[in-house]
């Protein structure tokens, strides 16, 4: 029963995080993410845009770690037991013979954990080489692959982050409606897919529509009655208005896939209750 709800066909996220390409310098440090609009990409073309990097010797890399707290570790006990001994022959010294006996005897184990320590680090030295190569290698693979699906997705990703303030709250806004609704509908149900694919497209439209400048705002705010004055406040007014109007049309379009996964929502809820509901029926006649 999980392997069949698992494998049930869902929609591609509408507003997914996704990597960006990094530069040549994060083989380690953690990559950001982004927030788009996917106005067109299928899951599988998302993939390898959502998916984290996963090293081949991140198993490896930890028991290395291990090594080198177990050296650090070895390393402070010993230190903390030289502080010890300091005290304790502060406060009551002993005989000349045990004190010599004490310092051969505790030279001889130093030397020797330097040893080992030395020997160990030695030999981690040309592992840590080999695992970082294996490592950069992957990551290089990885690196590729994420540029690639970039190209190949085109302006089907939109960065949200480089829409005006105002337009990218607004996508935002209707991204983060959108995604969880379309998660409750079913891709091979007609009306659903339709549904979806009208609202995608109609933040689409909302999003392609020219920005206004700076400069047609301010001579839109003008009192000059200027002929040319007057054709750029018209201009002006007119795409104010035509990104109102498809700000509207995406919202009514959200929530109409809002309306519908509400209603999948309960259709759902009321077929568990009926279930629940002659189970108790059938074992009411069972007795």
């Amino acid at each position: 029963m999980t392997d069949k709800a698992a494998s049930r066909p869902r929609f591609a996220r509408i507003w997914p995080f996704v990597h960006e390409v990094p530069n040549g310098l994060q083989t380690i440090l953690p990559v950001g993410r982004v927030s788009v609009f996917n106005r067109g990409l299928t899951t599988e073309e998302l993939k390898p845009l959502t998916e984290s990097f996963q090293t081949p010797c991140g198993k490896a890399f930890k028991v290395v770690g291990q090594v080198f707290l177990w050296v650090f570790c070895a390393q402070g006990l010993m230190w903390a037991g030289l502080l010890g001994l300091d005290l304790l022959f502060n406060l009551e010294p002993p005989r000349p013979e045990v004190q010599a006996w004490i310092t051969e005897h505790l030279t001889n184990t130093l030397n020797a954990a330097r040893a080992i320590d030395f020997m160990v680090l030695a030999a981690m030295a040309p592992v840590l080489a080999v695992l970082y190569t294996i490592h950069f290698v992957a990551w290089r693979k990885w690196r590729a692959s994420v540029a690639a699906a970039w190209e190949q997705a085109g302006n089907r990703l939109v960065h949200t982050r480089n829409l005006p303030g105002s337009r990218r709250v607004q996508v935002d806004h209707l991204g983060g409606k959108l995604d969880p609704a379309v998660r409750r509908l079913d891709p091979e149900n007609e009306e659903h897919c339709r549904l979806v694919t009208e609202a995608v497209a109609a933040i689409g439209r909302y999003i392609d529509l020219p920005i206004p400048s700076e400069e047609a705002r301010s001579v839109a705010k003008s009192k000059s009655q200027d002929p040319a004055v007057q054709k750029v406040r018209a201009e002006y007014e007119a795409a104010v208005a035509a990104e109102r109007a498809a700000l509207q049309e995406a919202e009514a379009a959200v929530l109409a896939v809002e309306t519908l996964a509400g209603e999948v929502k309960a259709a759902k809820a009321e077929q568990k209750i009926i279930g629940i509901a002659k189970t108790i029926l059938e074992g009411s006649r069972s007795r």
